[in-house]
């Protein structure tokens, strides 16, 4: 079974998921803009729950 992951690349974003108790699974650079950092997380249903919760703001 794949597992589904979310790409996240604003920090601001990343800081709030991972207070939220998310853990990333990788840092990679990005594809498209390397001076930017690529956080990866898994994509669950708790994940877009707290995204949600994060842009409500």
């Amino acid at each position: 079974m794949t597992k589904r992951i979310k790409v996240i690349r604003s920090l601001r974003v990343v800081n709030d998921l991972t207070a939220r108790g998310h853990r990333i699974i990788s840092v990679e650079p990005c594809r498209k803009s390397p001076k930017y950092t690529c956080f990866i997380f898994e994509d669950t249903p708790a994940l877009q729950k707290a995204l949600a919760h994060t842009f409500q703001r």
